[in-house]
Order: structure tokens, then sequence, then C-alpha cells
């Protein structure tokens, strides 16, 4: 018989009895959003608790711009703990809005609003700042957004129908635009099923 297993041997053990809903490692060190608890744990298997959510999260989505890991709660919520602060903190912006997806690509997070074409960008490497301008709209057609992914140096949006690809083109008003010549006619009606496996 053959039985599934995570792994050849347990690296660490939280001694918890809450489900895990997000994993995201950043330099040494892993995050781990444990019920509604995030918990830093280093290369030794130190584990630290950074702070709570408030609330059991569901499902959460992870990013890091290389010193800040950035957590999207189901309902929207974002939260952010650094690598050296032993605190976990909400984004609460008032030019944020509550997302469906994040990712990140050059230092910048990028939320997609929610049931909408737009997103929105933080300021460079600060996950926490948002100004009211720093957004734009996925416009080829009036599909909702559903996913939005760094890929090979690119931003993929996945929406219901199509996927358009975005890139950092340098631009000082607002740094990311449409790559030309680019549109895939599939998209995708789950977020949490997009994935990147072996740099594809």
């Amino acid at each position: 018989a053959l039985y599934g297993t995570p792994g050849l041997k347990v690296w660490k053990n939280l001694g918890l009895y809450n489900p895990i809903y997000g994993i995201e490692r950043m330099n040494e060190n892993i995050y781990v959003v444990c019920g509604d608890a995030v918990y830093k744990i280093d290369s030794s298997g130190t584990s630290t608790l950074l702070g709570s959510m408030g609330t059991t999260p569901g499902r959460v989505m992870m990013t890091n711009n290389g010193t800040q890991v950035t957590i999207l709660a189901e309902g929207g919520q974002a939260f952010y703990c650094t690598s050296s602060a032993g605190s976990l903190t909400q984004i609460t912006s008032g030019n944020y809005n509550n997302s469906d997806s994040v990712t990140t690509q050059d230092g910048f997070t990028i939320f997609t609003k929610k049931a909408a074409r737009q997103f929105q960008i933080s300021a460079l490497n600060a996950t926490e700042t948002y100004a009211a301008l720093d957004f734009a709209t996925v416009e080829a057609n009036g599909d909702n957004i559903i996913r939005a992914i760094s890929n090979n140096l690119e931003v993929w949006f996945f929406k219901e129908s199509i996927t358009e690809v975005y890139y950092n083109s340098g631009n000082v008003t607002f740094p990311f635009e449409r790559k030309n010549g680019v549109f895939i006619q599939k998209g995708c009606a789950a977020k949490y099923s997009v994935s990147i496996l072996d740099n594809s």
C-alpha cells in the first residue's frame, strides 16, 4: 500500500492543534499561519509567536518583498510582519482596499480589489503604505480579476475568462503596464488553484 506523507521527517512541530492555513519562506525564516496566530520559525527550528489576526482567517495568501511578509485573509484584511520586528501588524492605510489576492513584484506589494478589475500597489518595499492614485485597471475586457501572481518577472492577472500579463516598465508615475501582444484566452474560476511549478 502507498501512504501519502508531507515529507521524509518532521522538522518542526508547533505542538498546536489548529490547522495550518499558510506558510511563507523569507530568507532564512519560515512564517506560518496556524489558526488565527502567526509564527516565525528560524533556521534552528525556534518558533516565535508574532501575533494574532483576531479571527480564524480561513485560507490565506502570503507573499514577501524580502524584508516584509504580507498575509491576506479570506475576508480581505491584510497583515504584515518583518524579519526583525517580533510582532504582527494589520495594514490600516486609508487607501488600502479589501482585496481578493496578493503578490509581490520588484519590491511592490500588489493587491487585487475584491470583485473588480482594479489592482493597487504599495510604496516600494513598504507593504503597509498606499497612495490614493497608485492603482490601475486591467481592462482588456469587463471580467473581474480572480488572482494576481508574479511569474518570471511579470505579473499575471487571471480573470474570469482571460489572462493579462503586466510588467514593470519603470514608469515613474505608475510602474506596471500591460505587456503588448500578450493576451491569453483562458481564465480562472478558482483563485487558490493558481500555482507556480518548476519555473513555469
